[in-house]
């Protein structure tokens, strides 16, 4: 099981990775700030929607719930988010 720490980990870790606005990461990052619906070449490619299935793949495989995401939480920090996810 994850846990609200280590997903936390895992989050900023993965915002790195998309990363090329020099944001700098932290658990008070909000997502928005890093991440986009819109700049893939399709919606379905866009870097918040990948961001979204490596942390719900990294919670399945490691025996948590696919939790329901809030509508909004691409204007939420890394710890509210995660909080939401982990409550």
């Amino acid at each position: 099981m994850v846990t609200q720490a280590q997903l936390k980990n895992v989050m900023k870790q993965q915002l790195q990775r998309f990363n090329d606005e020099g944001v700098t990461i932290s658990d008070a990052t909000v997502h928005d700030e890093v991440l986009a619906e819109d700049d893939g070449p399709t919606r379905t490619l866009s870097s918040a929607r990948l961001y979204k299935g490596v942390i719900r793949f990294v919670l399945k495989r490691n025996n948590n719930v696919d939790p329901r995401w809030p509508n909004d939480w691409l204007a939420m920090s890394v710890k509210d988010l995660a909080s939401a996810l982990l409550p």
